[in-house]
């Protein structure tokens, strides 16, 4: 038996009431019975509370009593700023006025350190009220207090204080006739007198809100001239044996950079950030390496190259591993501030220097920069530059600006394993490592010459033998040296037998030969005795080596045909050899002539960036290293190109198959942009097998490998598309099944992947699949299926025989179906059907209006809506060829006129004519 709907809701609130009176009267006796057991627990709450009120009149009677004389003043004349009547309520700005400035006296005399905390707080709130509601306010008795606060002794409140500052601030801009004054006349200075404050997070906290203020824009460049930049300068002048004081200014210094201007920072900053990069503190040297990317993005190329790139590559080369593991992490940042000479010449070498450093923590921080770094040698852009928000602006031939943000995470390891170049290191530790360089020093006051030897304390000279043999110097090959035409017609001919090769041994070889081979060997041997004097002893040559090079002089000398080479000595003879005649060098003649020559990156770079998929490598420095080279992958092969891909794609291969399924995940979800760099045959040959494998893994990876199905398949010749099809079916099998956004993922892919195939894969594999998203039992599958069912359908009209056995299995399917989201199912898909132009009149008269007809009777009422508002807002309200003959278009006005006077209100409002088009 049906009801109407006030009956309902009228039976609900008399059934309400009744109930109601029901516990009242069953409660009333037990009430009546606790009412005499509580009168004393009254009378003790009640002398608690008169207790307390009386010790509250009493702590705010001193507070009070210095401006009781004013306010009674004010109350009888009327005259506050306010305009107030005169009666002193709350309603008269005078009121207002009072309260504001009793409110904040008393938390800024309270003796309690948490009502001091709270003055910021009140402040924040003062000028809120009076900014939204045109109160006026007495600011000059307030900042009194305010200046009171600033000196109490406990250092959370002035903290919480000068965090306030950019909140009050902001809010004062919103008014700035009325309280623009308040920040360069009382704020300001506060905040610049905690930047000197003797507690260290009071400071912090004044650094951060200077900041915010700089970056909202809300000061002028008076104060910043004037007042600020002088006191930060003044800060890193004082000599405290804190460290922290330092430290934090000449962080503040490189925030503030590319905050104002580049005019400002090469005038006031420029000079001071030099000598800092340079003091003997190790720390500041730190600081200063941490930092250096922000000052660079505020100074000018010239500047960033002729006065701060000499500067940091001493500090790449710098004694304590602190400092050179910082330089490492900014390396890219600093990269992309200099052109591509500079990065080739003067950045390459050094960074090389690091992937080999004797520190554990350098080689892991290099290791893990070195994608981003080696992208920054790329020649698809045409410009690169760091910008003042930390990010990393890529410019095209286009003029078209891609943005990176800048992260780098570098996660402290908790287990020390053995070093991977230079054996056990027992030095490698935090603090060990750096007493044991500068023991060194002192021990042997060794200094280096220009010819690679080793003067000692008492002047002598000393050759060291590790010189003759490490992997830099060993594969250098100087531009002016002329090669060897046996030795390069030798790598030209065809590889030869085992059997030639021992004959050849055998044989009298030429002397240059077996020079280079007998050297080759003694080094070895001489490496493999003397372990622990080549740890310490490659450090040395590689960092005074990289350190004292000319690198103006090999600018001028720079060749983009040769930027693999780079010369590191610095001997007198250089000045000679620069201004012989130098030979003309065919490039291509200057390694083998199998394709492993490349002139875009140095190829000490590549060799190492291939060499971090190994687990090895992962194993000794950082577990997280492989998934850092997944991350800068494609980056990498962007850089180098499709035409160098042979030298990647052993070490892509090798990640692949990487235990950690998070490497494995981050390359499925980028292999999409690896297959657009490659073209369709490289991509053909090296990709799909693995895209194959990253089907069949964790779900966990095959998320990230269908984010981007569609756009990987674009890529692919249509033959090598075709193999995909019968696996669409295995996206629907997930290891829990209520992963409904992975369904949801494979809808969307495939409604962007419905135009590359043909219609009757389309109709023969596609529309399998999406029929069983369009039965979901989750409605965000659902919804995207039907936006798939349009799409395929509006595919398929090309083949009338297609499109007519879908629309028909479609009517078969859902409208008689037994669930009644079928059903509902049903009725939406035609609305979306007419709504974009997916089916023609005639087929949907035809073939869906009937059983649209039919469903208008529907015992659910979500199904009888949707139905209701399908034939009100897009048949109706159309033509009469969307109706069908005369019986039809009679039969829609009838269930309509049914249909608003439904039951269901939500029906009834659906059922209305409404003209969409």
């Amino acid at each position: 038996m049906q009801c109407s709907e006030q009956d309902y809701h009228r039976g609900r609130q008399i059934g309400y009431e009744e109930g109601s009176n029901a516990v009242q009267e069953n409660q009333q006796p037990f009430r009546n019975s606790r009412h005499r057991s509580s009168d004393t627990d009254h009378g003790r709450l009640k002398k608690r509370q008169v207790m307390i009120e009386r010790s509250s009149v009493v702590t705010a009677a001193s507070a009070n009593d210095e401006n009781e004389e004013a306010t009674a003043g004010e109350s009888e004349n009327g005259d506050g700023d306010g305009g107030g009547d005169g009666s002193g309520d709350e309603g008269g700005g005078g009121g207002e006025q009072l309260s504001a400035l009793a409110k904040l006296q008393q938390h800024a005399t309270s003796q309690t350190v948490f009502h001091r905390q709270m003055v910021g707080r009140v402040l924040v709130d003062i000028f809120r009220n009076a900014v939204d509601f045109g109160i006026q306010l007495p600011v000059e008795e307030m900042m009194i207090l305010i200046g009171q606060i600033s000196v109490d002794p406990e250092p959370s409140v002035r903290s919480e204080l000068v965090e306030q500052v950019p909140h009050v601030a902001m809010i004062c801009q919103e008014a700035t006739n009325r309280f623009g004054h308040v920040l360069p006349q009382h704020l300001l200075g506060i905040v610049i007198d905690f930047l000197r404050d003797d507690d260290n997070q009071v400071r912090k906290t004044a650094q951060a809100a200077l900041l915010v203020l700089m970056e909202r824009g809300l000061l002028e460049k008076e104060p910043i001239e004037e007042l600020i930049c002088p006191s930060v300068l003044e800060l890193s002048y004082v000599s405290d044996p804190s460290p922290e004081i330092h430290m934090g200014a000449v962080t503040l210094m490189c925030k503030m950079a590319p905050l104002i201007g580049r005019e400002l920072t090469e005038r006031l900053f420029l000079g001071r950030f030099v000598d800092l990069c340079v003091d003997e503190t190790f720390y500041v040297r730190k600081v200063c390496a941490a930092n250096f990317a922000d000052f660079c993005a505020a100074a000018s190329r010239t500047s960033v190259e002729n006065i701060l790139l000499p500067r940091f590559i001493d500090l790449c080369t710098d004694e304590v591993w602190d400092v050179r593991k910082a330089c490492a992490e900014v390396m890219m940042s600093v990269s992309c501030c200099v052109s591509l000479r500079h990065r080739q010449l003067s950045l390459a070498p050094v960074f090389a220097a690091m992937l080999s450093d004797i520190s554990r923590w350098v080689r892991i921080s290099a290791y893990q920069a070195l994608g981003p770094f080696i992208a920054t040698f790329a020649q698809q852009f045409t410009e690169l530059s760091y910008n003042q928000y930390g990010e990393v602006v890529f410019t095209d031939q286009r003029g078209t600006e891609l943005k990176y943000k800048l992260s780098f995470s570098n996660p402290r390891p908790t287990v020390l394993a053995e070093v991977l170049y230079f054996g056990d290191n027992t030095d490698d530790n935090f603090e060990s490592e750096d007493r044991g360089i500068r023991k060194r020093c002192r021990r042997t006051g060794w200094r280096k010459t220009s010819d690679g030897d080793t003067t000692t304390a008492d002047g002598e000279v000393s050759h060291d033998d590790t010189e003759k043999f490490n992997p830099f110097q060993y594969y250098y090959v100087s531009p002016e040296m002329p090669l060897d035409l046996e030795i390069v017609e030798a790598g030209r001919s065809p590889p030869k037998d085992e059997n030639d090769e021992r004959k050849e041994e055998n044989a009298p070889a030429e002397s240059r030969d077996n020079k280079v081979k007998e050297s080759k060997e003694n080094s070895q041997r001489e490496g493999a005795s003397n372990n622990d004097s080549q740890r310490k002893g490659q450090f040395d040559i590689g960092a005074n080596s990289l350190a004292n090079f000319e690198y103006k002089r090999r600018l001028a000398n720079y060749d983009p045909g040769l930027n693999d080479t780079m010369e590191v000595s610095s001997d007198d003879s250089c000045d000679a050899a620069e201004d012989a005649p130098r030979p003309e060098i065919n490039p291509a003649d200057k390694y083998d002539s199998d394709g492993s020559y490349q002139s875009i990156v140095p190829q000490t770079l590549i060799d190492n960036f291939v060499m971090l998929p190994s687990s090895s490598l992962a194993t000794d420095m950082d577990a997280k290293i492989p998934h850092h080279c997944a991350f800068s992958f494609p980056a990498v092969a962007l850089t180098l190109g499709r035409g160098n891909w042979h030298l990647l794609v052993d070490a892509y291969r090798t990640l692949t198959c990487a235990l950690q399924w998070k490497v494995r995940r981050t390359l499925a979800s980028s292999i999409h942009e690896l297959a657009i760099i490659l073209g369709e045959d490289l991509a053909a040959r090296d990709l799909v097998p693995i895209y194959d494998g990253f089907i069949k893994d964790l779900d966990e990876v095959r998320i990230g490998a269908l984010k981007h199905l569609a756009t990987f398949l674009k890529v692919l010749r249509p033959q090598d598309r075709r193999q995909y099809l019968h696996r669409f079916d295995d996206f629907l099998v997930t290891d829990p099944e209520w992963n409904w956004r992975f369904r949801e993922e494979l809808a969307n892919q495939l409604l962007e992947a419905v135009d590359l195939f043909n219609p009757v894969d389309v109709s023969e594999w596609i529309t399998t699949v999406a029929l069983h998203l369009l039965v979901d039992k989750v409605a965000a599958v659902r919804t995207v299926a039907l936006a798939l069912v349009t799409q395929i359908i509006s595919y398929l009209s090309v083949d009338e025989a297609l499109v007519t056995a879908l629309v028909r299995e479609l009517g078969n399917m859902f409208p008689r179906s037994a669930k009644w989201t079928h059903r509902q199912t049903y009725g939406i898909l035609c609305s979306q059907l007419i709504t974009n132009g997916a089916i023609t009149a005639d087929r949907f008269s035809r073939e869906m209006l009937p059983h649209l007809i039919d469903l208008s009777l529907d015992t659910v009422p979500n199904v009888r809506l949707s139905v209701a508002r399908t034939l009100a807002r897009y048949v109706a309200t159309r033509g009469p060829e969307w109706q069908g003959g005369p019986e039809q278009a009679e039969a829609v006005k009838t269930k309509l006129k049914h249909l608003r006077q439904d039951a269901d209100r939500d029906v009834r409002e659906h059922a209305v004519l409404i003209r969409t088009h």
